[in-house]
């Protein structure tokens, strides 16, 4: 396998802004050579999206016929959010290939192809030295902590000792290492995965929902901090999943969701607010922080008036510093637009590619030096990733609406210090 430096000389021969020659060789590559080629391909597209747009692209094309996890979910996260609008439409057209092939919506694609880390269905990694074994295996924040032959926790995995197999030993902290990367990735990506599932009202089948998101050694426990819905005939009731087959009630008892019952996130718009109100103590008494807000936090009136409106104006005029919007929009998950006028873009953007919609959050505009200085907020607007047209607040999934207004109101309240 050549390294990324080999790589990198190879992909930069070809000649940028024409499609790559060797088309040939990258469908050869794809289809033998599984994450050792994800790993090249993305360190390529990540450093070089900007000057070798056409290779990059290529490569994208390239990853949607590599059917491992790792590539899923690198294709996600790309026509999500990446700093290009072309390698973003590029990712999304891969995944939606890729899924065609399956018979499987992208959604669907992406349940079914999280990576685990190498983790068993316990969250256990065996890690062989020869002489002697270690299990990492997945505490409640999310890192690996590790065990030794009689189970006694270790700091950290050791170094190998004379008595180890050197080759193995050396195979086990790589292995490590890539886990606890790895692990932090999809924590991060599907957490916002089920964020913009609950924007979506997304709903599952019971038993797929089961087997491709609670059986998963990851997914499952950022479930298990999560509020769900069980919608069927006999009605809707409310749970939380310990397990693929234990789930509670608000008041801890163990429930069971008819066969045929479809679920969905929680959130205030499809919960009472006695409900809701029980959900809360019911994470304070077990001192549980739930994975993201969903409960009991208000809606915002909005009257006819404001939903025939194609944007939201409350806070325009809103003055606060540059890097302060920079830091807040990005903690609630929004990047940075597209330049529009050379070197300046004018506003935040956060893609929910499954409802074909980008929030954005606009603004006086900034240099893409990105000096801290004064700006003022205008206006937030949804548009449709297709076409790019706007869209009215009216036709704007509700869930969605109430938790963009709400990430435009923490933007404005919580950056609007002097400056």
């Amino acid at each position: 396998m050549p390294s990324l430096e080999d790589y990198e000389r190879q992909m930069m021969h070809q000649p940028a802004g024409s499609a790559i020659k060797s088309k040939g060789l990258l469908a050869f590559a794809a289809a033998c050579g599984g994450d050792a080629v994800v790993d090249l391909a993305t360190a390529f597209i990540r450093k070089w999206y900007g000057l070798r747009a056409a290779q990059s692209k290529a490569l994208v094309q390239a990853l949607g016929w590599i059917e491992t996890p790792q590539a899923i979910q690198f294709l996600t996260a790309t026509a999500k959010s990446f700093r290009t609008k072309g390698v973003q439409i590029e990712a999304h057209k891969a995944l939606e290939g890729l899924a065609s092939r399956r018979g499987w919506t992208v959604d669907e694609l992406a349940d079914r192809m999280v990576p685990d880390a190498g983790l068993d269905s316990a969250g256990r990694l065996t890690l062989d030295f020869g002489a002697r074994s270690f299990v990492a295996e997945l505490d409640p924040g999310f890192r690996l902590q590790v065990r030794d032959e009689e189970g006694k926790l270790r700091k950290d995995l050791p170094k190998p000792a004379k008595a180890d197999d050197e080759e193995h030993a050396n195979q086990a902290r790589q292995s490590f290492s890539a886990a606890k990367k790895q692990i932090r990735t999809v924590v991060r990506e599907q957490t916002d995965r089920l964020f913009g599932a609950m924007c979506a009202e997304r709903e599952w089948p019971l038993a797929n929902w089961r087997a491709h998101l609670l059986a998963h050694p990851i997914v499952g426990r950022l479930c298990s901090q999560l509020v769900w819905r069980a919608v069927s005939g006999e009605g809707t009731s409310t749970l939380r999943p310990l397990s693929v087959a234990e789930w509670i009630d608000a008041q801890g008892r163990l429930v069971t969701p008819p066969s045929d019952a479809q679920i969905a996130l929680a959130h205030d718009v499809n919960v009472p607010p006695a409900q809701a109100v029980a959900w809360l103590e019911h994470f304070a008494d077990r001192a549980l922080e739930p994975l993201f807000p969903q409960l009991n936090r208000g809606l915002p009136e909005l009257d006819a008036v404001s939903l025939s409106a194609d944007s939201i104006d409350d806070f325009d005029g809103v003055q606060l510093g540059a890097n302060a919007l920079r830091n807040i929009a990005k903690k609630l998950g929004y990047a940075r637009g597209q330049g529009i006028d050379g070197p300046t873009f004018y506003d935040y953007r956060r893609s929910f590619p499954s409802l074909g919609l980008d929030v954005s959050v606009e603004f006086s505009g900034q240099d893409f030096l990105e000096p801290d200085r004064p700006v003022t907020l205008e206006r937030m607007t949804f548009w449709r990733r297709d076409d790019h047209s706007r869209v009215p607040l009216g036709a704007v999934p509700r869930i969605l609406l109430l938790e963009s207004y709400r990430d435009l109101r923490e933007i404005a309240l919580t950056g609007a210090a002097p400056v």
